[in-house]
């Protein structure tokens, strides 16, 4: 997998650094984050900061939106509080299971407007060359570990991915919503 990306990124550029940012959280799902977060120790020691897999952290913006967008959305209780629970989980503290396996997994139009929204802000990344610099929290703090590289064009750049990233996201979930069959969404609170 690592070859994968590796291979992807030397020849498509920040295309690869949008399919990781979009793909990032049903890595975590299979588990196979962690093998892969290999390349990025490897990219630190070698060049001091990693421009490819660890940037993929702009994916948690794109589900802040989609998370936001689907707690506005949907009217069955016990599944706002399920996702709500879940975002809350992964903005304060970094720990994603809750809303992937909460929303993200469950949710087909969910995980497909995440996606857009990683994408889109990952590919900024790619095309701005945003580094990570730290080692840090995958929570709202990720963005301080894009200081680093002698300037601020790695951070201001950073901002700027994830905020691509949210507003896509939130766009096209709010355009496409989900499904208005589907219980969770007409039943009342």
């Amino acid at each position: 997998l690592t070859g994968i990306f590796t291979w992807l990124h030397k020849y498509l550029g920040p295309v690869a650094t949008g399919l990781i940012s979009g793909l990032w959280y049903f890595l975590v799902a299979l588990g196979m984050h962690g093998p892969v977060v290999m390349t990025a120790i490897v990219n630190f020691a070698t060049n001091g900061y990693d421009d490819l897999i660890l940037v993929s952290s702009c994916g948690s913006f794109a589900i802040y939106a989609a998370a936001i967008v689907a707690l506005i959305k949907i009217k069955e209780k016990n599944e706002r509080e399920t996702i709500g629970s879940g975002l809350l989980s992964l903005y304060m503290a970094g720990v994603s299971e809750p809303i992937i396996f909460g929303m993200l997994l469950k949710y087909r139009k969910a995980a497909l407007y995440y996606f857009i929204g990683g994408f889109c802000g990952g590919l900024y990344f790619g095309l701005t060359h945003v580094g990570y610099y730290a080692f840090g929290a995958s929570n709202f703090l990720l963005v301080l570990s894009f200081i680093g590289g002698g300037n601020n064009a790695s951070f201001i750049n950073g901002i700027i991915g994830c905020v691509i990233a949210f507003v896509v996201a939130t766009a096209v979930t709010f355009i496409f919503g989900f499904d208005k069959n589907d219980p969770v969404v007409t039943q009342a609170e």
